[in-house]
């Protein structure tokens, strides 16, 4: 029976009560009474008015047994979600207050780490601080849950898209375009092979082939053009 678990509050979460992303990773809704019991037990971590005003209605959970799952790994498996759900619906809410949770159900301990600061936000264009995270967003993410698991936990086999979606993680966590745009491409650079002598012309058919009729051929060239110098 798993016995211990990991909550990451989040917002910009929509039509959602609770949803299953894949194995123990859930999108739930935090009632009042619970954010009231973590801020209770935690007040000197977390500021009062970002729990109950700042739009923290949510959280990414994992439910897990820690003799067969560290505490560490229980952390990615809620990132991988996460990056999931910003690759299929681009939103700016980041991950930032983690929060273990253990003893009885109607009476849990809860012990909060405030990894970045609750309220700063990631994200893309100014655009993605209006979107919500609906069930249908949820659902195509619990599709791609199994094929994440498999590339992370056969890390030696995977290394290229592991990088690739380190880059992502980390952009979306930069507020600098400049940036965010050069590891934005370099995430796609590790995904293609880059032989010096044909550089530009493996850019253009992957990005194509990654994309198809989202980018423009002149937005290709451009990229080839700044990769290049």
């Amino acid at each position: 029976m798993p016995v211990k678990s990991l909550l990451v509050l989040t917002r910009q979460i929509g039509d959602i009560d609770d949803e299953l992303i894949g194995d123990g990773v859930r999108i739930v809704r935090i009632p009042n009474a619970t954010r009231e019991q973590i801020f209770k037990q935690n007040d000197l971590q977390i500021a009062n008015w970002e729990l109950f005003y700042g739009g923290y209605n949510h959280a990414l959970v994992n439910v897990y047994d820690p003799r067969e799952t560290s505490d560490g790994e229980a952390e990615q498996e809620i990132v991988r979600a996460s990056v999931i759900l910003k690759i299929i619906q681009p939103y700016a809410s980041s991950l930032h207050l983690v929060i273990t949770a253990e003893g009885a159900a109607k009476e849990p301990v809860f012990v909060a780490q405030n990894r970045v600061g609750i309220g700063t936000k990631t994200y893309v264009c100014a655009s993605d601080v209006d979107v919500l995270i609906t069930r249908a967003h949820v659902r195509n993410a619990r599709v791609l849950w199994p094929n994440i698991q498999i590339v992370c936990r056969q890390f030696q086999n995977h290394r290229r898209i592991l990088r690739a979606l380190r880059f992502f993680e980390i952009a979306c966590s930069n507020y600098d375009g400049g940036i965010r745009h050069i590891l934005f491409h370099s995430g796609l650079e590790t995904l293609l092979c880059t032989h010096r002598d044909y550089l530009s012309q493996q850019v253009r058919q992957r990005v194509l082939a990654i994309c198809g009729t989202k980018v423009a051929q002149e937005d290709v060239r451009d990229i080839t053009t700044m990769r290049g110098g």
